[in-house]
């Protein structure tokens, strides 16, 4: 749900709201589409006569939760009263974050061609949706915000222009500010002039955030758009020495969390943030390495208090999550992630009830969005289990579809080859021996078909990627190509036919289209 809230990009704690997010979200899943345009528009009212713009952006996020109840609701709105303005509104919105599921957040050479017309089919249908509602109600700014956003991924930014001076004549305020920077971020083709232009002309007309100076516009924009990169970034993390405005807080939280705070800074400013609330596994995780590290502790005698309390809050907090937002692609690889961690550092086991509903929403999350690379390896690693022969093969196609959607993504390869390697490299380790003299045929052909020849053939694959990456062969995926004990056991294998597909012309094309998987 964090992630969520952030990619609409909410930018203050909501005031008492005519009708709460959960209130709104419950008349929409009761399919009332009266009281639910109703409480829209006192919404509204109450908003824009408080200039609160980040309250009734707050409530359209009840239309961007990954819920197929919710998606329906927002068609058939549109499709019942297709000159509503709230109704595009939801619509668009709901578009939007499914456009983004389907793209993910690799590179464009990391992303299918699949995965980028999901997007842009949804996200060009958003814009005209929220273009028409705008144009019904102007002061309505979710909707301005809309298309401000998607001139990121549709690249019209000739609509910057005209949309912010329009919306900041009438209504200005951070938010659409900060919408406009997002894609005149220099990963989206824009410039720092640009942003030092916006806010020179814009920011003094802001009144929603208290002494609102172009000087702090430029660093707002510089954190809140990205722009991690060189002398900017420095400059802006010295600048923030100067810069106590309150909006800027979390600027100088990033800055504690990702950017360069001394260890010694980090840990008071988790300590004191631990002090206000609980600490989520990220912080817990960073606040345990970095005490560890100034006390010189060994790796060996390493311990982890607050990360393993704190994953073992965040458990029940995302099962929550995900009863709102069941097909969130990224709540749910969090999930997984919060689930193994949990495991091994909080003796919490994932229960038998646990692990069959996860595996549903994997099946269920996968159908939605099969292009999201992340939940088809965690599908496989799940269904790989310890390792054996069985569940080697069944997570096969898993890995291959991850592999696909990542676009031969480095990790997923490696993720693909460390099962069938472990049980190559325990052939030579006498302690583990696997005597495959003594198999009979069958169980040796097994042993090629399920282990063998897939191992071959995608190390052969990993190499090339690598090779293209210009990422040096020790380096490559943990060093699992470069293994001349694999090596040399494969080559036996390959040397006697038992893999004849493994050297065949092209061979890495395999992976170009995704395996046929049915749930």
């Amino acid at each position: 749900m964090r992630k969520l809230l952030l990619l609409l990009g909410l930018l203050a704690s909501p005031a008492d709201a005519a009708i709460s997010f959960d209130d709104l979200r419950g008349l929409v899943l009761a399919r009332d589409f009266t009281a639910t345009d109703a409480a829209l528009i006192a919404a509204h009212t109450e908003y824009t006569a408080a200039h609160t713009p980040d309250d009734e952006r707050e409530l359209y996020n009840v239309f961007a939760l990954y819920d197929p109840a919710i998606q329906r609701f927002a068609e058939d709105w549109v499709a019942a009263d297709p000159d509503n303005p709230r109704a595009l509104n939801a619509l668009g919105w709901n578009l939007y974050v499914w456009g983004w599921a389907w793209r993910g957040e690799n590179t464009v050479n990391r992303t299918t061609t699949e995965a980028l017309k999901g997007m842009s089919s949804r996200h060009m249908q958003a814009f005209k949706l929220f273009q028409r509602a705008a144009q019904l109600a102007p002061d309505l700014i979710p909707a301005s915000d809309g298309m401000l956003r998607l001139t990121t991924t549709l690249g019209n930014k000739a609509v910057i222009p005209i949309e912010l001076e329009r919306i900041m004549t009438s209504q200005p305020n951070r938010g659409s500010l900060m919408r406009a920077m997002l894609s005149l971020a220099p990963q989206w083709g824009g410039r720092p002039e640009q942003v030092n232009l916006l806010c020179d002309r814009y920011a003094p007309k802001i009144t929603d955030v208290p002494d609102y100076t172009p000087e702090v516009c430029r660093i707002d924009a510089v954190y809140y758009a990205n722009f991690w990169y060189g002398d900017q970034r420095a400059a802006a993390h010295q600048l923030l020495l100067f810069m106590p405005n309150p909006i800027l807080d979390y600027a100088r939280y990033n800055d504690m969390m990702y950017g360069p705070s001394t260890p010694e800074e980090v840990v008071s400013g988790l300590e004191a943030l631990k002090a206000q609330r609980d600490l989520n596994p990220e912080e817990a995780r960073k606040l345990d390495d970095i005490r560890m590290s100034l006390a010189r502790v060994d790796a060996m005698q390493a311990t982890y208090p607050e990360f393993s309390t704190a994953l073992l809050r965040e458990v029940p907090l995302l099962q929550d999550a995900l009863v709102k937002d069941p097909l969130n692609p990224d709540l749910l690889h969090r999930y997984v992630y919060t689930l193994d961690e949990a495991e091994a550092y909080a003796a919490r086991p994932i229960t038998t009830t646990e692990k069959a509903d996860l595996i549903q929403r994997l099946h269920a999350t996968l159908k939605a969005v099969p292009t999201a690379y992340k939940l088809w390896n965690d599908l496989a690693q799940i269904t790989l289990g310890s390792g054996e022969f069985d569940g080697i093969a069944r997570a096969e196609p898993y890995f291959h579809n991850a592999i696909h959607y990542s676009v031969y993504g480095n990790q997923q390869m490696a993720n693909a080859v460390r099962p069938k390697w472990m049980r190559v490299l325990d052939q030579s380790n006498i302690m583990k021996a696997t005597d495959i003299s003594a198999l009979t045929p069958e169980q040796l052909a097994q042993l090629d078909a399920i282990v063998n020849c897939p191992l071959a053939m995608q190390l052969n694959v990993l190499r090339l990627v690598c090779d293209n990456d210009g990422t040096p062969e020790n380096q490559c995926a943990d060093g699992y190509a470069a293994n001349e004990v694999i090596w040399d056991r494969l080559k036996d294998r390959i040397n006697s036919g038992a893999c004849p597909d493994t050297f065949l012309p092209h061979f890495e094309e395999q992976y170009l289209s995704p395996k046929k998987v049915d749930f």
